[in-house]
């Protein structure tokens, strides 16, 4: 539960949202996804999917938004991470409703919020999406090549009611990787909350795992670097772990991320 100042996130949401609903939202997630925009899909085409569903998005996007204005005027954060707060809680009701699959995350509700843009708006329905490939400019200067890496599951082992997952990062690039961020998700697309690691100046904040450095290949054509996590999960963890990643790139100045799906 989020709280500030006698604040609770999860109370505004019980009083928004009847059990009903946090299960609908659930089930209306199961199949919600960006317009394919590479298969030239109109965005009436794209909406008309989730016709059964307008209601709940309706109501989800409103008090989301309503929820996030409001606080944003008590607490001293960002919208975006308020609504990421509020998105979390409803994705924690969903929880306690047993509901496994199909949770809300950011993504999904980014997905669901352009579906009521343009419900609310039908001139963005004549709109067309359209599939822009990456190109190069032909005066373009020649830039480094982004990361490549994998990241490999090398033992999963239980002990007591903890489990220790050993992993490896390897880095096929010729240059350090910078300031990794790490969060693993089971089977499910629940987080995996790790407790402690261990590695090469390996820290862990908020559940993620942060790697500050992997040192280049050098001579080899690739350099692996191990590391082991703790977690505390009431599931089994199987052999099948998604991670999301972050990562800097400096010769671009960006902040780059990846979903990388992974078995031992």
């Amino acid at each position: 539960m989020v709280q500030n100042d006698n604040i609770s996130i999860s109370d505004l949401i019980a009083k928004k949202f009847t059990k009903t609903d946090i299960k609908l939202i659930a089930k209306s997630c199961e199949n919600i996804r960006a317009v394919n925009t590479k298969k030239n899909e109109s965005r009436r085409e794209y909406i008309k999917q989730y016709e059964n569903y307008y209601d709940i998005y309706h109501k989800l996007v409103k008090n989301v938004e309503k929820l996030t204005e409001d606080l944003k005027e008590k607490l001293e954060e960002t919208k975006v991470s308020i609504r990421e707060k509020v998105i979390q809680e409803i994705r924690k009701k969903q929880e306690e409703n047993g509901i496994t699959s199909y949770l809300l995350n950011p993504v999904k509700y980014s997905f669901i919020r352009t579906v009521v843009n343009w419900l609310n708006n039908p001139a963005e329905l004549k709109k067309k999406s359209t599939y822009r490939p990456r190109t190069r400019d032909k005066e373009q200067k020649l830039v480094l090549k982004k990361p490549e890496f994998d990241i490999d599951i090398l033992e999963i082992k239980q002990e007591n009611t903890l489990w220790k997952v050993y992993f490896q990062v390897v880095n096929k690039t010729n240059y350090p990787l910078q300031n990794i961020e790490l969060k693993f998700l089971d089977k499910n697309d629940e987080q995996i909350y790790v407790t402690s690691a261990a590695g090469n100046f390996v820290e862990v904040a908020k559940g993620l795992v942060h790697i500050p450095f992997i040192p280049a290949p050098m001579s080899k054509e690739e350099k692996s670097v191990k590391y082991v996590f703790t977690a505390s999960e009431t599931e089994e963890l199987n052999d099948d772990i998604r991670v999301e990643i972050s990562f800097d790139f400096p010769a671009q100045n960006e902040i780059l991320t990846k979903m990388l799906l992974f078995k031992s």
